[in-house]
C-alpha cells in the first residue's frame, strides 16, 4: 500500500473502528493492513502489530539446508556455499531461494552478485524500514535487508557478514584440517619446543598452521603439502584479522587439499 493510498484506508479504517466499538471488540469484523513507512500512525481504536524478529539464525540454516539439499561440491564448499546463503538471506527466505539458485562462482564472489540484484530489482538506496521489508530483527540483533546495503553500497557491512559466514564454516574446517596434520607428522614434531619467536608449545596438539609449517620445513616434505600448509595458515589470519577469505584463495585450498586428503586421512607417509 502506497501513502497516498493509506489517506482513504485511514478514513475508512477510523469508521470502522467506531462501528465495532459499537457491536463488540470480539464479533465485530477486523482488518490487517501492512502500514506504509512514514506514516504516523495513531492507535485510538486500533492496534498496531508488530511483527518482527519471528525468524532465527536456525530457522534459515535449516530452510537453506533444505533448498540446497541436492547441491554438491565437495564438504568444504558446500558447507560455505550454504554459510554464505544463511549469512546474506537472514530472515528474508525469497532472498535466499534467489541465493541458492546462483552458481558457486557467483556466490564466491557474493558481494557482487548483491549488487547485481540490487540494481536489477525493485531495491533502492535508503533508509531501512521493518514496514518496507528492509529490516527486522534476526538471531537476537537488528538485521538490515542485504539488497539494502549492496543499495546503498555498504560494502564493509555486507564483508562483515561475509566474514561471519567463513567463521562459521571455514575456521572449524581449518581446525579439523589442523588436527589431521599433526597425526600425520607428529613424528616430526618435537616437544616442548621453543618457537624463533620465544613461545613454548607444550604438546604437538598445539602447533598452529605457521609453528607446524616452520618445523616441517626442516625435515625436507613435499612442497605441495608445504604448499597446503602455507594456504591454510594464511586463511586462518585472514579470518582472525576480520578479512573475508577471497575467492581465488578458497579455490587454491580445494584443489590443494583434493589431491592430498586421500594420504593425510589415511595416515599415509
Amino acid at each position: 500500500m502506497t501513502a497516498e493510498a493509506w489517506r482513504d484506508w485511514d478514513i475508512f479504517l477510523r469508521s470502522l473502528a467506531r462501528e465495532r466499538a459499537g457491536v463488540g471488540r470480539d464479533s465485530g469484523p477486523m482488518i490487517v493492513l501492512n502500514v506504509p513507512p512514514g506514516i504516523v500512525f495513531e492507535a485510538t481504536g486500533r492496534s498496531l502489530i508488530t511483527w518482527r524478529g519471528r525468524a532465527r539464525r536456525l530457522d534459515t540454516a535449516l530452510y537453506v539446508a533444505t533448498v540446497m539439499r541436492e547441491r554438491t561440491g565437495g564438504p568444504l564448499r558446500d558447507g560455505f556455499i550454504e554459510a554464505v546463503v544463511v549469512e546474506m538471506a537472514g530472515y528474508d527466505p525469497r532472498l535466499a531461494d534467489t541465493l541458492a539458485e546462483a552458481t558457486d562462482d557467483e556466490l564466491l564472489d557474493v558481494v557482487k552478485l548483491l549488487q547485481r540484484l540490487a540494481a536489477e530489482g525493485p531495491t533502492a538506496a535508503g533508509v531501512p524500514s521493518w514496514q518496507a521489508g528492509t529490516l527486522d530483527d534476526w538471531d537476537g540483533r537488528p538485521f538490515v535487508h542485504s539488497l539494502l546495503l549492496a543499495a546503498n553500497d555498504d560494502v564493509p557491512a555486507l564483508e562483515r557478514r561475509l566474514w561471519r559466514a567463513h567463521v562459521a564454516m571455514i575456521f572449524p574446517w581449518l581446525e579439523e584440517v589442523r588436527l589431521v596434520l599433526i597425526d600425520h607428522y607428529r613424528r616430526y614434531l618435537k616437544v616442548p619446543a621453543i618457537l624463533h619467536n620465544g613461545d613454548k608449545i607444550e604438546t604437538a596438539d598445539d602447533f598452529e598452521f605457521g609453528p607446524l609449517l616452520y618445523e616441517l620445513r626442516k625435515h625436507g616434505i613435499p612442497g605441495g603439502e608445504r604448499h597446503f600448509i602455507q594456504l591454510c595458515r594464511d586463511m586462518r589470519h585472514m579470518i582472525a584479522h576480520r578479512e573475508p577469505v577471497g575467492r581465488e584463495h578458497i579455490r587454491k585450498v580445494e584443489i590443494a587439499w583434493s589431491a592430498l586428503r586421500a594420504q593425510f586421512e589415511d595416515g599415509a607417509n
